[in-house]
């Protein structure tokens, strides 16, 4: 059965890093080792064309979909007094204010404030 519900931001998983870093930070063996099922280790020619730039991120077993959607937002105002959605206040609690940028919509990445990155683990390890 589907629940009506207002256009909201959600969250719906969450990707637990195991490693990350350039190849060259690995070395090629370990590369291989963490990364073998990435196309660009995959592929030898992609591989020598972007080592350079290319960036890994494994994913470790703990990383998570989840059963139901997390609302995290409510609608706020822009500077200019247009609506949009912000973090709501449930949220900050749990992921603090993102130094002041509480506006996810069309946003680029927001860093969790380190005084708060074991709550908000907790919160979403909480959740199934």
């Amino acid at each position: 059965m589907r629940v009506a519900s207002e256009p909201a931001l959600y969250l719906m998983g969450y990707f637990e890093v195991l490693a990350s870093g350039k190849p060259d930070d690995f070395g090629y063996q370990e590369t291989y080792r963490l990364f073998k099922n990435n196309f660009h280790v995959r592929h030898q020619q992609v591989y020598d064309r972007q080592k350079a730039e290319l960036v890994l991120v494994k994913g470790s077993e703990s990383s998570r979909l989840l059963k139901k959607a997390v609302c995290i937002s409510v609608m706020g105002r822009d500077s200019a007094g247009q609506p949009l959605k912000v973090l709501s206040p449930e949220m900050q609690e749990i992921f603090g204010s993102f130094n002041g940028r509480l506006s996810f919509q069309r946003s680029p990445t927001r860093w969790v404030d380190p005084a708060y990155v074991e709550r908000a683990a907790a919160f979403m390890r909480s959740l199934t």
